[in-house]
């Protein structure tokens, strides 16, 4: 077997080619095709290599660019109109189309076609796996063809040209069938349909995310050499994750093909009101350029939601375009932009320029989108921040507002506990007055029940703490009287003349309480809540009027009483 050296370093990119390193013998296999010869490495690893990236082996070993041995029979036969559909799928398949026939489950699909192209009809249904699928359907069939074979060429190239493309943005062939006797092109079932009707029934879409992936599937083409030629809204279609994908490919041009076709006699296809004005003259070729044009109205449909000079007749359309030079009406205000129309208009202009080599790439165009995309999502996250922000403050204030309204009820309810306990001690105090006056013994036998001095030591400072806890924790509004003030004695006292050092100091200083503090700590927490200014400006206030001037004097004997138990060690000493 003849053999080759190869002259280049090469990276597979799709099935069935060979990689190999410069330097590297190859075996040939199969020389027919021109462009590309069927080798196996070293490793017995097959596959198609590019003919222009080795050369052959001489009989002595020495490296040959000659072609000599290679046949007119040898060289690969460009699909033409005049060839056979049978013979055009075994091509087609031999280039990395994967026949589907035996996967498609027939009876899933419906007896007439639920849309038509303008050469073809779709139909919906399943492969065998359950997959959803669309087959793209030829309107002629494999047995009829020969009386009109331009179809059939059609569909070859454009299932060759959409065989190539692997993009998130552009849909992807899933291979292609005999369906019905006819050539059928297999993706995958899209149920949101074209993005016209996708815009229709979602009307809040985020549309300027739409642009930058239909901007990013354009750019994907243009860079692996594909010219779509038709881009518009309706060939666009949008998968169930509301994702953009580029679809018919039956106008779409591929510079490097490895599978070679004759030349077209028809003319340019286009759809007018997306077509750039070069387009419309006599034996003008599709272009990037024209193709940015096409994208640049593909956006403006899909923010504004309406087609490019709406209400305009397509022979009205032509005169604007190639003879007026004429841009389709501006809107003033362009749905989900993030307040940046002047910009956007700026760079649909620069899309529509009437001189082609003025107009962006598509990759250009796709950066600009994204970030508008991105100053919009920044605007957004800011104000999604705020609103966020202002609940987590709105939260803490109703926590605060509940706790603070638990603190409340748990006071109130200590303190109607404290004065139920005192209306108790008041009435058996009575009832014990009424019973002795009745009967002196009762007053012997009672004494011997009364309670000892600690415990009303303790009592009395338990109540003491309470009662402050309570007037801390009740509402500014409540009135309090005399009798509510939590006054450091053992016993509430009947006016300001019971206040005296003694009295004060047999609570504050007692023994039997607080034992961890000093008595220089025990009055200063006590001068701390009993300074004249400071007890008369939190508390007197809410004393009921009649009653203020007696706390008054009550209060400056307990400051007083506190300042002279500082100032005289020996005065009470525990």
């Amino acid at each position: 077997m003849d053999q080759v050296i190869a002259l280049f370093d090469f990276n597979a990119t799709d099935p069935g080619e060979l990689s190999f390193r410069k330097g590297e013998v190859l075996t040939i296999l199969d020389r027919k095709y021109e462009h590309w010869w069927l080798c196996k490495n070293g490793n017995d690893v097959r596959g198609v290599v590019p003919r222009n990236h080795v050369k052959l082996k001489s009989r002595s070993g020495s490296a040959s660019t000659s072609t000599e041995g290679v046949t007119s029979s040898q060289k690969f036969t460009p699909i033409s109109k005049k060839m056979h559909a049978r013979e055009v799928v075994s091509q087609l398949v031999d280039h990395g189309c994967d026949d589907l026939t035996g996967e498609l489950d027939f009876s899933s699909f419906g007896e007439n076609p639920v849309t038509h192209g303008g050469f073809s009809d779709i139909y919906r249904g399943l492969l065998l796996d359950s997959t959803r699928v669309a087959v793209k359907a030829l309107r002629v069939s494999v047995e009829s063809i020969s009386r009109n074979p331009k179809h059939l060429k059609r569909a070859a190239r454009e299932l060759h040209t959409w065989s190539k493309c692997r993009h998130p943005n552009v849909i992807p062939l899933l291979g292609l069938a005999i369906f019905r006797g006819r050539i059928g092109m297999i993706a995958p079932w899209m149920t949101h349909g074209n993005l016209p009707r996708y815009l229709e029934s979602t009307p809040g879409v985020d549309r300027l995310n739409l642009c930058v992936q239909i901007c990013e599937g354009l750019s994907y083409l243009h860079r692996i050499n594909i010219i779509h030629c038709d881009l518009k809204g309706a060939n666009v279609l949008v998968s169930d994750a509301g994702i953009p994908m580029l679809t018919d490919f039956g106008n779409s041009s591929l510079v490097d093909r490895t599978l070679c076709f004759t030349q077209t006699t028809s003319g340019p296809s286009f759809t007018v009101r997306w077509s750039a004005a070069e387009i419309f003259e006599e034996n003008a070729l599709h272009t990037e350029a024209s193709d940015v044009y096409a994208l640049g109205m593909t956006i403006y449909e899909t923010v504004a939601g309406k087609i490019p000079y709406e209400g305009r007749s397509d022979t009205i359309v032509f005169i604007l375009v190639a003879v007026k030079k004429e841009f389709p009406e501006r809107l003033q205000a362009l749905p989900n932009d993030g307040g940046s129309t002047d910009r956007l208009w700026k760079l649909l202009m620069l899309c529509w320029s009437f001189e082609p080599a003025v107009r962006p790439s598509a990759a250009e165009v796709a950066e600009s989108k994204k970030l508008k995309a991105q100053e919009e999502r920044r605007v957004i996250e800011e104000c999604l921040a705020r609103e966020q922000r202002r609940a987590e403050e709105e939260r803490k204030l109703l926590e605060e507002l509940r706790a603070e309204e638990a603190r409340r009820r748990e006071a109130a309810e200590r303190h109607h506990q404290d004065w139920a306990r005192y209306e108790q001690q008041k009435w058996e105090s009575e009832d014990r007055k009424r019973r002795w006056a009745a009967n002196p013994s009762f007053d012997r036998s009672s004494r011997a029940q009364k309670p000892t001095h600690e415990q009303l030591v303790l009592d009395a400072w338990n109540s003491y703490e309470v009662r402050w806890s309570t007037l801390f924790n009740t509402s500014p509004d409540w009135p309090i009287n005399f009798r509510d003030i939590p006054w450091p004695l053992l016993c509430v006292p009947s006016g300001p003349e019971l206040i005296t050092p003694q009295a004060v100091g047999a609570l504050i200083l007692s023994p039997l309480h607080s034992q961890d503090k000093s008595r220089k700590e025990r009055l200063r927490n006590a001068m701390l809540l009993w300074h004249s200014d400071k007890f008369e400006g939190r508390w007197v206030a809410r004393v009921k009027e009649q009653e203020q001037l007696k706390v008054k004097e009550a209060v400056d004997a307990v400051a007083c009483s506190l300042t002279e138990l500082r100032a005289n060690p020996d005065l009470y000493n525990f």
